[in-house]
């Protein structure tokens, strides 16, 4: 689940983009310059949606360049009505680099999804890539994550938010139908009913907080379900993709919170902490050790006021979820976050080794810890 990160059996369960907060792939590239052709035809009516900086998710990367000039898209998407999709990735500059997997949602199934392209060095396709996957019916909204990486005055700024590109993350796109191929929809509801993400992960009971999805009913039918257990009914959406939930006077701890509306409910579930209210610390990271260790390799976060049990690790390439902590010290997990060993290489295409920087937080439900860092060397 994505807090963002939610992604399907071919990532691991505890880096699930859909509730995930930012899992990021980065490896250090060498340069290359190519002429390059586009592989994806442009088929079809635009008809992706984010199309401004603040249009994006926090937990996700934009799919705009923010190095351009003119804010172009990096991730676009064409619709062959609800025959076929057309995705493509990268804007053809010889100093982009896009990662050749990537994944799709429509319907709230996270799939994975391969790029292809006409210049190709190791996992990564140079200039643009693309792919053609079926399309999506009318009222349903899908999405597509990419990671993008573009050397900027020598260096590599990769899965960028903004143009300071602190955090790598997944860089989102969302699709529909555009309204010329969409024909008629649902006035009391868009598409299949699905939650995305939430405007916030932590509150109190009483403090509201938006769920971000589609499908879900402009009349006030909709039932809020905590744990699988109903706590709220009676909520409405005035956009069919916007839910305003209270979160219920239930005791401190991490529930998951669906939708439910008649007999049909989301089939994905959004992690929602609710706080303890009694002015308890939040947890406080003083040190992680190793400061630097493999992939797959154990690592454990030194500090205080952490739970026995149902401590989350929010890190820059997904979330472990469920983390125990026997004295409130410290925390011990692996950190696998990738579906396939990461390689590296220098200026001259030759293997070296790069130690790539990861953020830790810790939350529970007591709050949210700051953040330290420890390498991750490929």
């Amino acid at each position: 689940m994505l807090y963002f990160l939610h992604m399907t059996p071919t990532i691991k369960k505890t880096l699930q983009p859909k509730h995930f907060y930012s899992l990021v792939i980065f490896v250090f590239l060498f340069s290359a310059v190519s002429f390059l052709v586009n592989v994806v035809a442009s088929v079809g009516t635009p008809c992706h949606t984010v199309t401004t900086p603040d249009a994006t998710p926090s937990t996700f990367g934009s799919p705009l360049n923010f190095f351009s000039g003119a804010n172009e898209l990096l991730i676009s998407v064409n619709c062959d009505g609800s025959n076929a999709t057309h995705i493509e990735v990268g804007s053809g500059a010889p100093t982009q680099y896009i990662y050749m997997y990537g994944y799709r949602k429509v319907n709230g199934k996270w799939t994975r999804t391969t790029f292809t392209g006409s210049t190709v060095t190791g996992v990564w396709i140079i200039g643009k890539g693309g792919v053609t996957i079926e399309g999506v019916q009318s009222g349903e909204t899908g999405q597509v994550l990419a990671y993008i990486c573009q050397n900027i005055q020598n260096t590599w700024k990769c899965g960028c938010s903004d143009t300071a590109c602190l955090t790598p993350k997944w860089q989102l796109q969302e699709y529909q139908l555009p309204a010329s191929s969409a024909g008629s929809t649902n006035s009391n509801g868009d598409g299949i009913l699905d939650v995305h993400y939430p405007s916030k992960y932590l509150g109190l009971p009483g403090d509201t907080v938006t769920l971000v999805g589609s499908g879900f009913e402009k009349g006030p039918v909709s039932k809020i379900l905590w744990n699988g257990e109903v706590q709220e009914t009676g909520v409405s959406s005035e956009t069919g993709t916007a839910l305003t939930i209270t979160i219920p006077n239930l005791p401190p701890g991490k529930y998951e919170v669906k939708v439910k509306e008649g007999n049909v409910v989301s089939e994905y579930g959004m992690g929602i902490w609710i706080g303890t209210g009694d002015n308890s610390p939040a947890p406080t990271i003083t040190s992680i050790s190793p400061e630097s260790g493999l992939q797959g390799g154990t690592f454990t976060v030194h500090g205080t006021g952490f739970t026995k049990e149902n401590n989350d690790a929010i890190t820059t390439y997904g979330i472990v979820r469920g983390l125990p902590s026997e004295d409130g010290k410290s925390i011990t997990f692996t950190y696998d976050p990738f579906d396939e060993k990461l390689v590296s290489y220098n200026e001259n295409a030759e293997r070296t080794e790069y130690a790539l920087p990861v953020n830790v937080t810790i939350m529970n439900t007591s709050g949210q810890s700051n953040m330290k860092i420890f390498n991750l060397n490929i």
